[in-house]
């Protein structure tokens, strides 16, 4: 018959209403009944359409009565619909990945939203803490500075030595003053000094202890402004 010609642009089994597990038997009887359905000299009315038809239903017979043929068309069919599977559960795969990409995303994004805001609000409660620091620091530390003070004052009048007056000439007075400081931001400087007992008379000199001991000596102008 040598009705094929190229490849086939239909399914022969359908042309023939036939399934893919057939019979012979069964090929030859399904041909024969298309065959004389669509015959051009039986549709004369519709003589294009029969004759594709006709055309269609001897090619699909030719290829299905032939084993080889046969065969090979099943091995190509069933390759396209491996493919066609394989493609059609790699997109619901890549559909799925994307959905739970998706939903990981948005979760990921509300946590760090999330995480910001604790950031933020831990921030501000850090700021609250360091000020609070700072106010409590300031009046401890005005706090010891007064109970150095109240303490120099307390100890004004012990001398480390007498000034020696034998020549009648007014020698300077030296007071060595002490004082215990638990907080060591609170030690007091030269300027403290000066200016905590510059009423009681003119200040010569200041010398604070090298060692960083709270004591220092001062030396007045003269002896009565150390008494």
């Amino acid at each position: 018959m040598n009705a094929i010609k190229g490849d086939l642009s239909f399914d022969p089994y359908g042309v023939l209403g036939l399934s893919n597990d057939c019979t012979d038997v069964q090929i030859v009887k399904a041909f024969r009944k298309a065959a004389l359905k669509w015959h051009p000299d039986k549709n004369p009315d519709r003589k294009k359409l029969s004759e594709e038809m006709f055309l269609k239903i001897s090619q699909a017979f030719e290829l299905l009565s032939d084993p080889a043929a046969k065969a090979a068309y099943d091995r190509l069919q069933a390759a396209k619909t491996a493919k066609a599977a394989y493609i059609q559960r790699r997109q619901q795969t890549c559909s799925a990945q994307k959905v739970r990409l998706l939903e990981e995303l948005e979760r990921r994004e509300a946590e760090a939203a999330k995480n910001q805001d604790a950031t933020k609000v831990a921030k501000r409660n850090l700021e609250k803490e360091i000020q609070r620091l700072r106010e409590e620091g300031s009046r401890l530390l005005q706090k010891e500075r007064e109970k150095l003070e109240k303490q120099i004052h307390e100890n004004f009048k012990n001398f480390v030595e007498k000034p020696c007056c034998s020549t009648g000439v007014m020698e300077p007075a030296r007071l060595k003053v002490k004082w215990k400081c638990a907080d060591a931001s609170a030690r007091l400087s030269e300027e403290d000094i000066l200016r905590l007992f510059e009423k009681y008379g003119k200040i010569s000199m200041v010398v604070m202890s090298p060692s960083g001991k709270s004591n220092a000596i001062i030396e007045f102008k003269k002896e009565a402004d150390a008494v």
